[in-house]
């Protein structure tokens, strides 16, 4: 299991588990870690954890968050990566294991306390691809690329080499629109209610959840265990609508 190592100013570290898919950072009481401090925002920043997989994301905090001494807004974290947020100093340090049950309470100093999570912030909003209320999908990157599948075939989309994924939507008012997995993670869904994210790692993409108490269904199915590794041509149902997954 990753972990963040917490180096106190008293010269005491604390290690934090990151046995959960989304740990909120912020000033705020209800986020898992809470920090002291004006300059540190409500709600800061967040680290999703799919897999072996660990993506830091500044929630448009004041004072911004750093990760090796650049300003970051949202970036796949490496073993060694070294965070910091106002006067607090974290080190990452990936040790990939199966994931623990959500919920487990975690140990810390008054100074840097995490909390059970009990609400779903939404800060993650601005990553979202929204459905199906806009007519046409918001892609996660500005000026990456949606285009309408129009009357293309599935075995067209899927005529390349094979390594390239793509999502089909195939219900709502965004039907018939692609959206190409490039990214190393990508988030689809409605906050609020469900939000799902695909992540790309070697070669290979799996399906994992951000928001949400139901775990996603494939293939009219509910999915067991999470990340899930997707198979070309698989239907995700997601919040109502039916996403399909292809590689070209």
């Amino acid at each position: 299991m990753s972990k963040l190592v917490l180096h106190e100013t008293n010269g005491a570290d604390r290690e934090i588990a990151l046995d959960r898919e989304r740990i909120t950072i912020g000033r705020k009481a209800h986020n898992d870690i809470h920090l002291d401090g004006s300059a540190v925002s409500g709600n800061h920043a967040v680290i999703i954890t799919l897999g072996s997989d660990s993506f830091l994301e500044d929630l448009h905090s004041t004072n911004g968050t750093q990760v090796n001494q650049a300003t970051v807004h949202k970036c796949v974290l490496q073993d060694g990566d070294e965070i910091k947020i106002a006067t607090y100093r974290f080190t990452f340090i990936s040790e990939p294991t199966a994931q623990s049950a959500p919920g487990k309470t975690i140990s810390a100093t008054p100074k840097s306390q995490i909390a059970p999570r009990t609400e779903h912030p939404t800060a993650l909003m601005d990553a979202v691809t929204v459905m199906p209320e806009l007519t046409q999908l918001v892609p996660s990157t500005p000026g990456e690329p949606l285009h309408d599948a129009g009357n293309t075939g599935a075995d067209e989309i899927a005529s390349g080499d094979g390594t390239q994924g793509v999502i089909r939507i195939l219900s709502g008012p965004g039907s018939r629109q692609l959206l190409a997995l490039s990214k190393p993670v990508t988030t689809l869904g409605k906050p609020g209610i469900q939000v799902v994210a695909i992540s790309l790692r070697d070669g290979l993409y799996y399906l994992g959840i951000v928001e949400g108490e139901e775990l996603p269904q494939v293939n009219g199915s509910e999915i067991k265990s999470l990340p899930y590794r997707l198979q070309h041509r698989d239907v995700i149902d997601v919040a109502g609508i039916q996403l399909e997954f292809t590689l070209k």
